[in-house]
């Protein structure tokens, strides 16, 4: 079985519920770290949005370190059944929505605007570019907005030009884009 916890914050230390599968690949701790330390306090009161959230790790990373809202976006009913587990585990009900569809559909049908954006698709499929577009033609993104997008290593997607690139690292074998949109 896969070892999902909370690595700071107010749940700092919290195992959370997963299971072993070959479908989903939570964040590592050290890569998580790794994106949390270049955000620092940037969760804390924004509106933040887990695509492609499998066990919603990083959306419940980020609600431990005060994140003011996380919508949570799973297409797998496994997956969402453990993401909605570990909001009522962690007692988070108030500050998050779980959508159990696919990602085009929610991002298509939504109206909320968000500060922060996980993008973890699964790496054999070619979804980065579909939802990166998507995102700012349906104008998702709030002014300013960073965006974390995690790839297989050695398969970087490519970013659009309305989205500026503010730092790039492999960590073994996944590599972390964390971009801006600045509107």
């Amino acid at each position: 079985m896969f070892i999902v916890r909370i690595i700071a914050g107010k749940f700092k230390g919290r195992k959370l519920k997963s299971y072993q599968t070959d479908k989903v690949r939570p964040t590592k701790d050290m890569v998580k770290e790794a994106v949390f330390n270049i955000l620092l306090d940037f969760p804390r009161g924004k509106d933040c949005l887990d695509l492609f959230a499998g066990f919603g790790n990083l959306g419940l990373e980020a609600a431990s370190r005060g994140a003011g809202t996380v919508d949570f976006v799973e297409i797998g009913s496994r997956n969402c059944k453990i993401i909605g587990d570990n909001i009522d585990l962690l007692g988070i009900e108030e500050k998050t929505n779980l959508f159990c569809q696919d990602v085009k559909s929610f991002i298509k049908n939504s109206t909320k605007k968000y500060d922060l954006v996980f993008i973890d698709p699964p790496y054999d499929e070619n979804y980065y570019k579909d939802t990166l577009t998507a995102l700012l033609d349906y104008q998702l993104l709030k002014n300013p907005a960073v965006l974390i997008i995690e790839y297989r290593e050695n398969y970087r997607p490519e970013i659009p030009g309305e989205l500026l690139i503010i730092k790039e690292k492999d960590y073994g074998s996944t590599g972390i884009i964390v971009a801006e949109f600045q509107g």
